[in-house]
């Protein structure tokens, strides 16, 4: 055995160190045997992101071949997009989810952080969601078509990616999750005929098979229930006259598919689950570093590109307005990618001004009078190159633009109250040539710039993580937070967990 003092059936948490690449897989496939033996279950392993997942997909296939595992990709799209992932990674989420809930119990499910941390329709919705048949069955055509399109298939002239159909007479042709091979249903009347395997190349049959099984390509099941959740959603948010100008309301009423509305998934649904709602019970094993990402690797990629947009340079002058987490945060990503850069940050509270200068701010202050004095001090008068408000509302941005020199910039990362005005002098852009810019969300160059700075340790974000707490306590953290007695809330999947 290659770990001889952990005992993956008690309750607990443990850290296994020095386990170079190549050699961590073997770890993880003796992890996996030992929770089989002490559990009768699986091993849910969430990696650092995608192309982590992969390689160790890669390299469980050579050294533990025997092992049946599972993957759950992350969308491959950034939140709010008005793109829906990609259609192979839909219907690989699809496949992993309609085993999961239908009692599947393989001996390992790799995820990643980002797909760990994402909503998912509940395992009863899924289950209700398959279609199955076999040789001489009767098929209502009208009703198959139907359930395709409710579930995400999109029609073509010819099947050729996951997801897709098409139909030429009593011939059905379609491409579902989890197989390697397109289907080509062969209807007589309404009995099914045949069903053959094809190649998607060359459109040529090959194997004949006795039975077939469906499952959704979408997450978003698009039929008269769901589209009524979604408008009486969307209307108590926003107010049913935003609709009448919003394209994807208008294609969801009128029962047609829009790109982007996956992102909208609360919105179709009663409710929705966590990956660990289909794992009861179930080992978890992280990636070094994976705590750290979950938290901080995608508001830490958004601080980045709010820094390159606000055209802070090595050795310059910055402030950080406000000294909560992402405040602090802001303070650290500069101190990593913009080295020598001079930090001040202005918070109100004194104990997280203190925390500020302990992770490295050259100067701190209060808003107002002080904070103006000592930016003009110790910029010679000219003000900050750029000043990030992690606060929001009108006060802090004319307070912003106070503290940033002649042709600098105000980057923008807290959102304000909805139809909140901003009241300032226009002269203060138009005359000195300062810019507001609002950064919202990151490209994967940015998340990819950020991971190497997480793991080549110039970026360390732990110490804004004041509490580690197990999920049941969820109520018990908000708390904290609320009454500004934590910073940062760490919130672990479940009381047993193993870190690799």
């Amino acid at each position: 055995m290659i770990l001889k003092e952990i005992n993956i059936s008690e309750s607990g948490r443990c850290t296994i160190s020095g386990a170079p690449d190549g050699r961590d897989c073997q770890v993880l496939a003796e992890l996996v045997r030992e929770a089989r033996q002490a559990s009768g279950q699986g091993l849910l392993h969430i990696a650092r992101d995608e192309a982590r997942m992969a390689a160790l997909a890669e390299s469980l296939a050579f050294f533990a071949p025997e092992l049946e595992l599972v993957s759950l990709p992350a969308w491959d799209c950034l939140p709010y997009d008005r793109v829906s992932p990609n259609a192979e990674v839909a219907s690989r989420r699809m496949d992993t989810l309609c085993r999961l809930a239908e009692g599947a119990a393989p001996d390992l499910v790799l995820t990643t952080v980002n797909a760990a941390g994402q909503r998912l329709p509940t395992r009863d919705t899924v289950r209700a969601a398959t279609f199955s048949a076999g040789v001489g069955d009767d098929i209502d055509s009208q009703a198959l078509l139907a359930y395709l399109a409710r579930n995400g298939y999109g029609r073509t002239g010819t099947v050729r990616e996951p997801g897709e159909f098409a139909v030429r007479g009593g011939i059905i042709d379609i491409f579902p999750p989890g197989r390697a091979e397109p289907l080509r249903l062969d209807l007589f009347g309404d009995t099914l005929d045949g069903v053959r395997l094809f190649d998607p190349l060359s459109q040529l049959t090959s194997d004949r098979i006795q039975e077939f099984r469906l499952e959704p390509v979408s997450e978003v099941q698009l039929d008269t229930a769901s589209i009524a959740r979604y408008r009486a959603g969307y209307g108590a948010r926003f107010g049913a006259a935003v609709g009448e100008n919003d394209p994807l309301y208008q294609a969801v009423t009128a029962g047609r598919r829009q790109l982007g509305m996956e992102h909208w998934l609360p919105l179709f649904h009663e409710h929705l689950e966590t990956l660990f709602d289909y794992l009861p019970g179930a080992p978890v094993s992280l990636d070094h570093l994976a705590d750290e990402a979950a938290v901080f690797m995608e508001p830490a990629a958004c601080v980045l590109r709010g820094v390159r947009r606000g055209d802070v340079a090595a050795g310059g002058a910055a402030v950080v307005l406000g000294a909560g987490s992402m405040g602090l945060l802001h303070l650290l990503v500069l101190a990593a990618a913009r080295p020598g850069c001079s930090v001040t940050v202005v918070d109100p509270l004194p104990e997280r001004r203190a925390l500020a200068e302990r992770l490295g701010a050259a100067r701190t202050a209060a808003l107002g009078v002080p904070a103006h004095d000592k930016v003009m001090a110790s910029t010679d008068g000219i003000g900050a190159d750029a000043v990030f408000d992690t606060v929001g509302g009108g006060e802090a941005l004319s307070a912003a633009l106070a503290l940033t020199r002649q042709g600098g910039s105000v980057v923008l990362f807290a959102h304000a109250s909805e139809g909140k005005p901003a009241g300032f002098d226009l002269n203060t852009l138009f005359k000195y040539e300062r810019r507001i810019l609002g950064t919202y969300s990151a490209a994967l160059k940015e998340q990819a710039e950020v991971f190497e700075l997480l793991t080549s340790g110039a970026l360390d974000p732990s110490p804004l993580v004041t509490h580690t707490m197990p999920l049941d306590d969820f109520a018990d953290g908000v708390a904290l937070v609320r009454k500004h007695q934590a910073l940062k809330v760490l919130f672990t999947p479940s009381r047993g967990a193993a870190g690799v």
